[in-house]
């Protein structure tokens, strides 16, 4: 219909019509009744956009929560990456390689009179002596850069592997491996050796041998690696002397759930926020951003465990248990 400007628009009628009879039962005329429902197509059009609105808006703060777990995943796993390849580079620049060549020029210079040298020059006659030393020397090196390489690389793989399983997070999906549980939490503690080492914190450990099961690892080490680092966060009040965590690894009663157990004697958590530690953005330290709690916990739930975390209040420590369900290994009889 037209307006009294002349512009066309729609307008939304709902009618309802019934017939009316006579004596007879003939149909005679009709009632209909009609109106104005405008307002309400209106309302249903507000409301789908809306609902289109909150849609994006819910999936936009769906990527900004993946995204910034992926960082902080990633952040605790680079502190470690970050310190492997400072060694790495320290040990190279004062590497004993010099003396190599030194004494491979020595040897070069007196090639016509080698016997000489070796018997008869102070210094040649020390040659084969401090080859002897240097060679043991460059060997250690040479371990010890293996040894850092090979934590730099497995820093690495589990970064990759964190961004894989966010970009797969949506399907929940797992990727399980056959492997100790033990070994996990081992690398968990590798992660975190070097802040440990110069927060000055002792480690206790009580590993049950529950043998090899199919376990999502690298979620598995994504909240551990979270705990460990909240556990040596909590400790920073606590004098250099009595810095103090202890690991558990094994079976629940059952023997159907895996428990890893974090207890710390840090600062504790008071009764009003203990239910509120796994809440996204929930931190009481300045410079925290609550992000590792609510990873941990998130990474637990898509695994089919459980995360929870224990406090008798401040001052009294803190424990963070983990349990997953433990799928055993099946070993095929030989035929």
């Amino acid at each position: 219909m037209a307006d009294a400007g002349g512009k066309s628009h729609t307008l939304w009628m709902e009618t309802h019509s019934v017939p009316l009879r006579d004596a007879m039962g003939t149909v005679t005329s009709m009632l209909s009744v009609a109106r104005d429902v405008g307002a309400r197509k209106q309302a249903e059009r507000d409301r789908e956009q809306l609902h289109g609105q909150l849609l994006i808006a819910s999936r936009q703060a769906g990527m900004a929560e993946i995204a910034t777990s992926v960082l902080h995943n990633v952040g605790n796993v680079l502190n470690s990456v970050n310190v492997s390849a400072k060694i790495i580079r320290d040990r190279a620049r004062s590497s004993r390689q010099t003396g190599l060549l030194k004494a491979s020029e020595m040897i070069r210079a007196n090639a016509d009179d080698l016997v000489h040298l070796f018997t008869q020059d102070p210094r040649g006659k020390q040659l084969p002596e401090y080859l002897h030393q240097l060679s043991v020397t460059l060997q250690t090196e040479r371990e010890q850069i293996e040894s850092e390489v090979t934590q730099l690389l497995s820093g690495v793989e589990h970064i990759i592997e964190i961004v894989r399983l966010q970009q797969t997070c949506a399907s929940n999906s797992t990727l399980r491996v056959k492997i100790n549980p033990v070994q996990i939490m081992e690398e968990a503690v590798r992660v975190n050796l070097i802040a440990m080492d110069r927060h000055h914190i002792t480690v206790h450990s009580e590993f049950q041998d529950t043998g090899t099961l199919l376990l999502d690892q690298h979620k598995i080490l994504q909240v551990l690696v979270n705990l460990l680092a909240n556990a040596k966060q909590a400790l920073s009040g606590v004098q250099t002397q009595n810095r103090q965590i202890w690991l558990s690894v094994g079976l629940d009663p059952s023997g159907e759930r895996i428990i890893f157990a974090v207890r710390d004697n840090g600062c504790g958590i008071s009764p009003e926020n203990l239910p509120c530690v796994f809440r996204q953005g929930f931190t009481t330290r300045a410079e925290g951003h609550g992000f590792g709690l609510h990873s941990a916990i998130n990474a637990a739930t898509e695994m089919g465990g459980a995360l929870t975390a224990h406090s008798a209040g401040m001052g009294q420590g803190a424990t963070f248990t983990l349990s997953i369900p433990a799928t055993r290994v099946q070993i095929r009889d030989a035929a």
